[in-house]
């Protein structure tokens, strides 16, 4: 974590001077980007490893759920405040105000004791690793299960977020803060859920996340159809408060379902089957520029239904308390 903070710092700074010199390019930002979101694939497996390890087995539930709480926090202020940042200083102080953060972290993090409960041998191949990975999720219902619907949310559900724009000015006809505040809106949903998911640690997990990914769909999709800026707000609301049992139960269920030794390997698969999400914003921008953005919302999120519920007639693990 220490070295990958460090060298977004580096690379904040680097864009940040090629800015105030006039020589930043798009493939500057691109790879920048792409760094940034290499790095979050990594950080993510590490950081919710530690915070269950941390804080032990009874309370990994609201443990992970408060690190739910601070990435939708954040995916509400970022927008907002970069944007600040952004009319205030310029793309140059942005990048610099990153470099800042990153370097604020970097020094958290420097200052932190942590001992891994248990670890890959260094001498174990990474084929052998992973295949071993594979094998024991292919032992364990609950695991193969999280994955699979994790896999179909960020396909089918999240990326409806990149149609927001589209249905708030092209059907609602809104401007851009009435936008923003309608994508505000599902990120607050989403915090609200997970704090208290957080502070009630509610039994029957697996459930709990299963029925949350079920009914944000049934909640995007009745989006798709609001003719209103006031129902628009309050389906997303509602979307957002069941992406939460989603959001905030699925590293829980992950840690707790997984012996010390396997955790790191299990979490890095889950960062491998968010990944699929790319594929999804593909596919729901195909079918927006065949059908447009707000019938793209309703088909996907339709497949997306059929697909969960196939899921749930095959893993008797969603039918089970937990």
């Amino acid at each position: 974590m220490l070295s990958g903070l460090s060298i977004l710092l580096v690379i904040s700074a680097v864009l940040s001077a090629f800015v105030t010199n006039g020589a930043i390019e798009v493939w500057h930002i691109a790879l920048g980007a792409f760094l940034n979101g290499a790095y979050g694939t990594l950080e993510f497996s590490v950081r919710r490893v530690m915070l269950g390890e941390v804080v032990g087995p009874e309370r990994a539930g609201s443990g992970l759920a408060l690190d739910s709480v601070t990435m939708n926090g954040t995916k509400v202020l970022g927008p907002v405040v970069g944007g600040l940042l952004y009319e205030l200083i310029g793309l140059q102080g942005v990048y610099a105000a990153s470099a800042l953060l990153h370097g604020m972290a970097a020094l958290l993090v420097y200052g932190l004791r942590h001992r891994q409960i248990a670890y890959t041998p260094p001498n174990t191949p990474f084929t052998a690793d992973m295949f071993d990975g594979f094998r024991y999720a292919g032992t364990n219902q609950i695991l193969m299960g999280v994955f699979i619907v994790t896999m179909m949310m960020n396909f089918f559900a999240l990326p409806f977020v990149s149609m927001v724009p589209v249905i708030g000015k092209e059907v609602l006809e809104l401007g851009a803060l009435s936008i923003g505040l309608l994508i505000a809106a599902n990120g607050l949903g989403s915090v609200v859920g997970a704090v208290m998911i957080s502070f009630y640690q509610p039994r029957g997990r697996v459930r709990i996340f299963f029925c949350g990914s079920l009914l944000t769909l049934v909640a995007i999709f009745a989006f798709a159809f609001a003719q209103s800026f006031g129902v628009a707000v309050v389906t997303l609301l509602i979307a957002g408060l069941f992406h939460s049992c989603f959001s905030a139960n699925q590293s829980a269920i992950i840690f707790l379902a997984t012996i010390p030794a396997m955790r790191s390997r299990m979490m890095g698969a889950l960062t491998m089957c968010i990944g699929i999400g790319h594929f999804g914003f593909l596919h729901i921008g195909f079918m927006a520029g065949v059908y447009g953005g707000a019938m793209a919302v309703a088909l996907m999120t339709a497949e997306g239904f059929v697909v969960m519920v196939a899921v749930f007639l095959f893993f008797p693990v969603f039918r089970k308390e937990h």
